[in-house]
């Protein structure tokens, strides 16, 4: 049968009303159900809603509406939430809400005004940071560098701004984690943002040197000088270059240099008496020089381990040279408890202070034992070994 063009036209109008009519309805059906799951969500039943709204999302007419998507967003940001105040992130909760915002974006979608949707983000970007914190503070280094990552992503692609202190957290955090070479470029960006440049020229510094990058590491150490040219946290590192080369003189000479404008840093002041210790001046000098360093930082972990170890290596040298020599123990017995005296309070601060660094636990067990201070020993002796179990 031949059909005439006045037919065609008709059918062709017919499927155009009957799709016209169907896609409505469809979307009249869709936003409840994801209108009601945001509802069970704001009642406490997250997970529930989050079936339910991934559910109503998989209709390819729900896709196209920013409304479903806004709604996901919010019930996967109450998720993470719900998440952060019981355990660290293992799920992709946030990430799913930044996708979802993302997509209400690229709807245009003209029934959320852009004041809401800021602010949302806003919200949502800083929901993200605290837990990246708190990540970094467990030592969970590259779970924080992720959620930076999307921080940064969210203040970039929804805000249009810059997020300098996510930055500077991918930089620190990858850094922390080993992972040199993704930390590099969070390092130049925040030097593009001037955002903590004297640190992050610091930080630079030595991450190019753990990766053997030495004429980067001179350059942005030149180059931080040149912007920061007082800056005894970058003159630092000029003095750890004529160690490495083994110039202690010449390390001694800047030490000098750098203090007649900064004679109450701590940093210099150790590292001028461990120098000297090490390349063996008279103790009454160096013993001195970590006295100047506690005077201005009592609890400094280096200066008075140094300081106990000093007087605790004299006490085992003489007890050992007693055994060797076949000298009568009482002999030497006074001098050697006077030394182990000494030491104690230096090696008690050092291990209140880094409890977990096993060279002063020993030193100071052995100590207590050779003090015969017994309820001390066993007390230090528990602690120790329940941190180890």
């Amino acid at each position: 049968m031949r059909v005439t063009p006045g037919h065609t036209s008709y059918y062709k109008i017919l499927v155009f009303v009957l799709l016209f009519l169907v896609l409505p309805l469809n979307s009249y059906e869709q936003l409840p159900k994801a209108l009601k799951a945001y509802e069970l969500a704001q009642n406490g039943k997250v997970e529930k809603a989050q079936k339910k709204i991934d559910k109503v999302l998989k209709d390819p007419v729900a896709q196209q509406m920013a409304d479903c998507w806004y709604y996901k967003s919010q019930i996967y940001h109450l998720a993470a939430q719900q998440e952060i105040s019981t355990t660290p992130l293992k799920s992709n909760y946030l990430i799913e809400a930044k996708n979802a915002f993302e997509k209400i974006q690229w709807l245009n979608n003209t029934n959320q005004e852009t004041k809401d949707l800021s602010n949302y983000c806003k919200l949502l970007r800083y929901s993200i940071q605290k837990e990246g914190v708190e990540l970094y503070k467990k030592a969970l280094f590259e779970d924080c560098a992720r959620l930076f990552e999307n921080s940064i992503s969210i203040s970039t692609n929804l805000l249009g701004e810059t997020d300098s202190f996510a930055t500077y957290y991918c930089a620190i955090a990858y850094q922390q984690a080993g992972a040199l070479t993704k930390a590099v470029p969070y390092f130049r960006n925040c030097l593009k943002y001037n955002y903590m440049s004297e640190e992050v020229y610091s930080q630079l510094y030595a991450t190019y040197k753990q990766l053997n990058e030495n004429q980067l590491s001179s350059r942005i150490l030149a180059e931080g000088l040149l912007k920061f040219p007082k800056s005894s946290k970058l003159q630092i590192h000029i003095v750890n270059e004529f160690i490495e080369k083994q110039d202690y003189q010449g390390a001694l000479h800047k030490i000098d240099e750098l203090l007649f404008n900064d004679p109450q840093n701590v940093k210099l002041l150790y590292s001028k008496a461990n120098i000297k210790e090490n390349l063996g001046y008279p103790p009454k000098e160096f013993l001195a020089g970590f006295g100047e360093v506690l005077k201005l930082e009592k609890d400094h972990f280096d200066a008075n381990y140094s300081i106990g170890a000093y007087y605790y290596n004299l006490a085992v040298d003489l007890f050992n040279q007693s055994i060797q020599e076949d000298i009568p123990t009482q002999t030497n017995d006074k001098e050697i408890k006077a030394y182990f005296e000494q030491a104690l309070p230096y090696l008690k601060t050092a291990y209140l202070k880094q409890p977990d660094d096993k060279t002063t636990q020993a030193a100071l067990l052995q100590t207590y034992m050779r003090l015969d201070r017994l309820e001390e020993y066993k007390a230090l002796k528990e602690q120790t070994n329940s941190s180890h179990q």
